[in-house]
């Protein structure tokens, strides 16, 4: 599962947040207005600009608060085409706190 784990830099309100992402192949969300995977991570950032993006899973649905965020580089490559969605729950796989989308499986 090793080969999963990307290191992750997001650009937001000129501030850098960085953190481990596992790419999960199961993670389809994505914005039905602008058609944008979403990465999940588990804390929030206080931003006026919300996208709610629906969400259903196994068990529970919803809506996941977002962002679009200034710049997201995964493992040195700049990715242009994703939200930023804010977790409720902890998110703890292979000690990444954050669940990149499948999506992103061909661009890395």
């Amino acid at each position: 599962h090793y080969k999963n784990i990307y290191h992750v830099n997001v650009f937001i309100s000129n501030k850098k947040y960085s953190f481990d992402g596992y790419l999960d192949t199961g993670n389809q969300l994505k914005s039905p207005i602008s058609h944008k995977s979403v990465i999940l991570v588990d804390f929030d950032i206080e931003n006026s600009n919300y996208y709610y993006v629906p969400y259903k899973g196994l068990n529970s649905s919803g809506v996941i608060p977002c962002i679009k965020p200034d710049r997201i580089i995964i493992d040195d490559k700049e990715i242009s085409n994703c939200l930023v969605g804010f977790s409720k729950d902890k998110i703890n796989i292979n000690g990444c706190c954050c669940i990149l989308p499948n999506s992103l499986k061909e661009e890395l």
